[in-house]
């Protein structure tokens, strides 16, 4: 449907189509070299680049390798038995009454 609006404008203001085309090719080219990448944009991108870097750098010192330390301390823990150190954790003698179990299967639904 929109071609056939170009093409009836066209006829109508007698457009030659060869012209259309050395328009559009001219705007093409015209859009190119405006949106090419100049020193500027190189620049700025090289910034942003090493600012990104620096970031993760600095969440790996200060989040990560802290996170997998202890994760490391914690997991030592149990294998070298630290859970006997600790005294076990008392059990209800009822841990569960009927109406507690009716409650909890009715969540579910």
């Amino acid at each position: 449907m929109m071609v056939s609006r170009i093409q009836d404008t066209m006829v109508a203001y007698h457009i030659d189509r060869r012209h259309v085309v050395e328009k559009i090719v001219s705007v093409n080219r015209y859009l190119m070299l405006k949106l090419e990448p100049g020193e500027d944009d190189e620049a700025l991108a090289e910034a942003i680049s090493e600012a990104v870097i620096n970031l993760l750098d600095a969440w790996s010192e200060n989040v990560e390798r802290p996170l997998v330390q202890r994760a490391k301390e914690i997991s030592s823990w149990f294998v070298q038995g630290g859970r006997e150190e600790l005294p076990p954790v008392p059990l209800p003698t009822h841990p569960c009454t009927n109406q507690d179990t009716e409650e909890f299967y009715s969540l579910e639904n």
